[in-house]
C-alpha cells in the first residue's frame, strides 16, 4: 500500500468469494486536471483493460481508480460492472 494511505481508515467489503476483502478508499489526484469521459463498465471489463483502452497502458489502471474513489472500484480485478466511472483522456 502507498504510504499516502498510512492512517486512512480500513473498510471491509464483501469478495464474490464471501470473504471479506480489507479496502481503503482512494483519495482522488487533484493535480490531475485532464479532460474526462463517463463511461458505463460491463461484466467483460477490467481497470487495467479500462486503462489499457483508454490511458494506452494497462499499468496506470491506478488513475482511473484514484479519479473514482468509490467502493465499487476498490477491488481493480473485481470491477462491478454496470459501475460509472470518470476515465480520464488526453
Amino acid at each position: 500500500m502507498s504510504d499516502r494511505y498510512i492512517g486512512e481508515p480500513i473498510y471491509y467489503m464483501p469478495h464474490k468469494n464471501g470473504t471479506q476483502v480489507p479496502v481503503v478508499l482512494r483519495k482522488p489526484h487533484y493535480w490531475f486536471k485532464q479532460r474526462t469521459i463517463t463511461y458505463r463498465t460491463t461484466a467483460a471489463d477490467f481497470m487495467w483493460t479500462l486503462a489499457d483502452r483508454f490511458l494506452n497502458n494497462s499499468l496506470d489502471w491506478w488513475l482511473i481508480a484514484d479519479l473514482n474513489p468509490n467502493p465499487a472500484v476498490a477491488c481493480p480485478d473485481d470491477l462491478r460492472w454496470n459501475t460509472v466511472l470518470s476515465i480520464p483522456v488526453s
